[in-house]
């Protein structure tokens, strides 16, 4: 079991009950929690170490004072585990009021051991990402586009998340590729061609020319210890005839969070997706809806994306030109028929959700709109109503997968003020 799904209940009981009594519960509801194979629960008694969770086990009613003092030493929000037996749900309440009384988080988890114990998996992999979330440096290369009116932050609230938010000159990205204009990117440039399907519009010097703007991107993450960046990126398009979405969906698929346009309420939501999930995600701009469903569009998205598809078809992408300007590279990448989420959270504050589920849908790509198009039907169509008026922003963030729990649980617990 991966270290990720330890757990460690500080076990709490009456003495009232006995020794024995108490030990003999403790098992009970330890090994029954274990059972369901989801988390290794363990007694915590003292630091975490290796633990990816800590929390609290009700083992029985009057240790709601004792419960207090152990609460103190917890991570917000403060996880209480209670049982039906022993007065455990009263105490537990009791104990929740008094947390909320003192302006302290906590939830109560309580219901069959199996559901419990997905509820204990879900907030470790939710507290695991956000801890690493909230060490992370995001760079800003060069300032949003000028289009994205409601896409930022307030550097205030990044300060209150922990966000290390690192501001740099479109210019240090065209300086990089300049001078990496006398090496050749040939092989790397016939590799990708390779697995394409169709190299549309482009010749060799467009396909070597977009994978020097990646070196360069590449280069200055490294440099900047970046976790994640966003980039004008219609500010590459005069200077190099050229396009970022090439280096974007490179930079995804080797584990650096990369967005577009300067989006940072887009690239914090991709970069959460994928500490949750492990996976990169697609930004693309809701550029139709239906009755019962939407089409995001953007001319970059991960080729990881459309590998589970290239298994039952023929190859997942094409290599086009960039579609406002018919420059450069865009990628037209055909995701799979799957389960999918789209969400956003945005908002000044980052402090706001769209989030939907849905299904992927067979779509024939138009000559109208950005390279790569996803139609997706959604679960609750009433959703789109939501879109429409109360929008977050122009662009959604696509993951594939049924992950509405984790991102709900993520954002009450740590975004929503």
């Amino acid at each position: 079991m991966d270290a990720v799904d330890k757990v460690g209940l500080r076990a709490l009981g009456s003495s009232l009950h006995g020794n024995e009594g108490i030990t003999a519960l403790k098992e009970k509801v330890i090994a029954g929690l274990n059972a369901s194979g989801k988390v290794l629960v363990e007694e915590a008694t003292g630091a975490g170490g290796d633990l990816a969770l800590q929390g609290l086990l009700i083992l029985t009613g009057g240790v709601e004072e004792e419960a207090l003092e152990a609460a103190a030493l917890l991570e917000e929000p403060i996880l209480i585990v209670a049982h039906p037996w022993h007065n455990s749900l009263p105490a537990a309440l009791e104990l929740l009021a008094r947390l909320r009384q003192e302006g302290r988080q906590g939830l109560i988890l309580y219901g069959e051991a199996e559901q419990v114990a997905s509820q204990l998996a879900l907030h470790a992999r939710v507290r695991a990402a956000w801890r690493e979330f909230v060490h992370s440096r995001v760079g800003l290369v060069g300032r949003p586009s000028d289009w994205l009116v409601a896409s930022g932050v307030e550097p205030a609230r990044l300060r209150e998340l922990g966000l290390e938010l690192v501001e740099l000159e479109i210019g240090e990205v065209l300086a990089r590729v300049r001078a990496l204009a006398g090496r050749s990117f040939t092989k790397e440039a016939e590799e990708l061609e390779r697995g394409a399907s169709r190299l549309g519009e482009l010749d060799q010097e467009t396909i070597e020319g977009a994978i020097r703007i990646y070196h360069a991107l590449r280069g200055l993450a490294e440099e900047h210890r970046l976790s994640a960046l966003t980039v004008r990126c219609f500010d590459l398009i005069g200077p190099l005839r050229n396009t970022g979405c090439y280096a974007l969906a490179r930079l995804n698929d080797e584990g650096l969070t990369a967005g577009c346009e300067g989006d940072l309420q887009a690239l914090l939501s991709m970069h959460l997706a994928r500490l949750l999930t492990g996976q990169a995600a697609f930004m693309g701009n809701l550029a139709r809806v239906e009755r019962a469903g939407l089409l995001l569009a953007h001319c970059t998205c991960p080729l990881s994306l459309g590998s589970s598809y290239s298994q039952e078809h023929a190859m997942a992408f094409e290599l086009r030109s960039h579609f406002e300007s018919s420059l450069g590279l865009g990628l037209a990448v055909r995701l799979p028929s799957a389960r999918a989420t789209v969400f956003r959270i945005g908002g000044e504050g980052f402090d706001q959700l769209f989030l939907a589920e849905g299904s992927i849908l067979p779509h024939e790509p138009e000559e109208g709109l950005c390279r790569t198009q996803v139609a997706l039907e959604l679960d609750r169509p009433e959703l789109i109503d939501e879109l429409l008026t109360c929008p977050l922003g122009n662009h959604l963030v696509l993951i594939l997968g049924e992950h509405r729990a984790l991102l709900e649980a993520l954002f009450q617990t740590y975004l929503r003020r």
